[in-house]
């Protein structure tokens, strides 16, 4: 993470920490230029009217203007994708924060298959991207990756699960299933690659898109399993007794990229 971030405008040298709870957006960019900023906002204000009753606003053009500056003064590559973490507080301070770096700058299917780990866990706002959910992620994926619960030392990713039954998230994500012809993501307060990779399935025509809550017991019964998020499309190589197949990710990997 960088030295210097930005508050509310201002480039700080030392970060002042803003106390929780806040909203959060994972941002990425292509070089220095910041993705899809737009839609980013719009969801943060949403969000924070759903969950608290509060209007939000952030300036899009100015957080892309913002992200700029941030890049090119702590000398990040220009040929590099990063990931930039734009964090909106109840006070109506708002901060960026570099988290992630990547030089392989494709949006896409991720080379990464992980195997995932059903957790049981009480799921404060589940899928919203609030902190304490990214906290509750961070704390499970710790546990998926212990020796006690993966000791072959494979990647490992928790799948949270409420007291219904169901499916709520996937590493933090929108939960994505294929199930024969169907292509099912599982409802979410909002989130912008979700609705983004519905959107593409929507045009393929590839697979009946639907929007339903997907359950426990169908986790064995998939052919396949992902999420996406600002790194790109990750496929779930396994969960529990069940092995997928990554056919359909790979359709949309080269969708994505036509």
């Amino acid at each position: 993470m960088a030295d210097t971030i930005y508050i509310n405008g201002r480039a700080n040298e030392r970060y002042r920490h803003f106390g929780k709870p806040y909203l959060r957006q994972r941002i990425r960019t292509e070089g220095f230029r910041a993705q899809h900023v737009e839609e980013h906002t719009r969801l943060l204000a949403y969000v924070a009217d759903e969950l608290y009753g509060e209007c939000v606003h952030v300036d899009a053009r100015q957080i892309v203007q913002e992200i700029d500056h941030l890049l090119r003064s702590e000398h990040y590559s220009p040929t590099a994708c990063h990931i930039i973490e734009l964090r909106v507080y109840s006070a109506g301070h708002y901060s960026l924060h570099v988290v992630e770096t990547s030089y392989y700058g494709r949006f896409g299917l991720r080379a990464i298959r992980p195997i995932a780990h059903v957790t049981e866990e009480p799921i404060p706002f589940a899928g919203a991207p609030t902190s304490a959910f990214a906290e509750l992620v961070e704390h499970l994926r710790r546990i998926v990756n212990s020796p006690r619960h993966n000791g072959e030392g494979r990647s490992a990713i928790p799948v949270t699960i409420d007291y219904k039954g169901q499916v709520k998230s996937i590493d933090g994500c929108t939960p994505i299933a294929i199930k024969g012809r169907q292509i099912i993501f599982a409802p979410t307060l909002g989130d912008v690659y979700t609705e983004q990779l519905l959107a593409l399935c929507q045009r393929l025509r590839s697979g009946e898109v639907i929007v339903r809550e997907l359950l426990r017991e169908e986790l064995d019964e998939l052919d396949e399993l992902m999420y996406v998020d600002s790194r790109g499309i990750t496929s779930v190589a396994e969960c529990g007794r069940a092995v997928y197949a990554d056919i359909i990710a790979n359709v949309l990997d080269r969708a994505i990229e036509q």
